[in-house]
């Protein structure tokens, strides 16, 4: 049996400098990417390589909503876009869902330091047919809605049981 012919593919690297240690990536419609980065920041890279400051600062993570870049992630992770092109961040370290308007404004969804629902979410997408999130969240999966309600999907919070709930 031969092996079917490889898939024509190229690779290739954009550098940018000053982008940091990327930690989520969103593909948006118009070929431009969303990035989360270590520096606890969200940026928007276009094909050429130009780079935005969205929102946050490369200062220690805190937790702050705010404009631009008034407002402070701590490890912003995985990211999607809603139907309205608001980012949906999982805020790691922050315990925290948060939505970035076009603008830059950031706004918390659901959870947050104080808050704990979602125990240092590292992913999420958006599900079109109930306009909901899933948030991959340490050892459950955990469904937000647009009003920012949480419930669990499956696993559990203590330790890391695989049953659902």
């Amino acid at each position: 049996m031969q092996a079917p012919p490889a898939p024509d593919a190229a690779v290739s690297t954009l550098a940018v400098p000053g982008l940091g240690s990327p930690s989520g990536l969103f593909v948006v419609a118009d070929g431009s990417w969303l990035v989360s980065t270590a520096e606890h920041t969200l940026q928007l890279l276009t094909p050429s390589g130009w780079r935005t400051l969205i929102a946050g600062a490369n200062e220690e993570g805190r937790f702050e909503d705010g404009e631009g870049a008034a407002a402070r992630f701590n490890c912003p992770a995985g990211i999607t876009v809603d139907p309205d092109g608001h980012a949906i961040v999982a805020d790691f370290y922050n315990n925290a869902l948060r939505r970035v308007s076009k603008a830059g404004a950031v706004s918390t969804l659901a959870g947050g330091v104080l808050l704990a629902v979602l125990h240092a979410p590292h992913s999420v997408v958006f599900l079109p047919d109930s306009g909901e999130f899933v948030v991959s969240s340490y050892n459950a999966l955990r469904v937000v809605t647009p009003g920012g309600a949480v419930r669990t999907l499956a696993g559990s919070e203590e330790g890391m049981s695989s049953s659902g709930s």
